[in-house]
């Protein structure tokens, strides 16, 4: 099966090279199928209620941009193009997910962190998603297996 659209999950560490040089192979080498997604949580999630007294909007507006110069630093590495590079925000495995249905996506390329245990050998995002997708999931194994 030829994927036309590809969504590829990264999360803006060293890690995401790896998982867009698998999906760049697994695409042909055709940087234009691929979408770079990064999914930033917002503050009010993560952050406790008296911090609510700093001006929010200014912090998540800062953040978004760091984000996407991030994202768009480590996608330029693989060609992939400026338009196809998406920062979301919300739950990452819903985002994900959603993304991929409203874009007709027919794969979601993310990372895997190969420890032990379902839940840990994909990751919590990675299990989400594996299990809400309703397009086909590869998942990137992004650490190295310890060696005996």
């Amino acid at each position: 099966m030829k994927y036309k659209k590809i969504v590829v999950a990264i999360d803006l560490t060293d890690e995401s090279e790896k998982i867009l040089s698998a999906a760049k192979d697994i695409a042909g080498g055709d940087s234009e199928l691929l979408h770079t997604v990064y999914v930033k949580e917002p503050l009010t999630a993560v952050l406790p209620y008296e911090s609510y007294v700093m001006e929010i909007s200014k912090l998540e507006e800062r953040i978004s941009t760091d984000s996407k110069q991030q994202m768009n630093e480590i996608a330029a590495k693989t060609g992939i193009p400026e338009q196809n590079q998406h920062l979301l925000t919300g739950h990452p495995p819903d985002a994900i997910c959603n993304y991929a249905d409203k874009n007709n996506a027919q794969l979601i390329i993310l990372g895997s962190h190969g420890k032990s245990g379902w839940r840990n050998l994909l990751g919590s995002t990675a299990n989400s998603v594996v299990q809400s997708a309703d397009c086909d999931v590869l998942t990137v194994r992004v650490r190295e297996k310890k060696k005996e």
